[in-house]
């Protein structure tokens, strides 16, 4: 079971990289898919390198964590998906729902629930000794 989830924590960091290099060299096509859109070159600057960098090293700590077989590196891509799932209801709270509204909802909260399941899994310190 084990390798099962540490394979599938890999496939979930390499897509989060993919995803990442995509704002990177099509922000606009990517970007379109979730509904945001670019109004100048301030935009494009603002997906190329907040989003990228956002969805990269979520991935890489993904993958470096499953591949090192190391899960203390995997809190850092589970406590990005809470938290993205924590802003998505507070958007929710202040902007209202729209078509689709729990659907990224749903694949952030598999994420982070496949993300610390490894981590549980994989060698790891526990919280209390974090930092030692």
């Amino acid at each position: 079971m084990r390798l099962i989830v540490t394979a599938l924590t890999f496939l979930i960091g390499l897509f989060l990289i993919l995803l990442g290099i995509a704002y990177l060299v099509q922000p606009d096509t990517v970007a379109a898919g979730v509904g945001l859109r670019p109004l100048d070159n301030k935009g494009f600057s603002t997906l190329r390198g907040d989003v990228f960098a956002f969805f990269t090293i979520t991935g890489i700590c993904t993958v470096w964590g499953a591949w090192q077989r190391k899960g203390d590196l995997l809190l850092v891509p589970a406590i990005v998906m809470i938290l993205v799932i924590l802003g998505r209801i507070v958007s929710l709270a202040m902007d209202g729902s729209y078509d689709g509204f729990v659907i990224p909802m749903l694949a952030e909260a598999v994420i982070a629930g496949i993300v610390l399941w490894a981590r549980n899994l994989l060698p790891h310190h526990h919280l209390d000794e974090v930092g030692d």
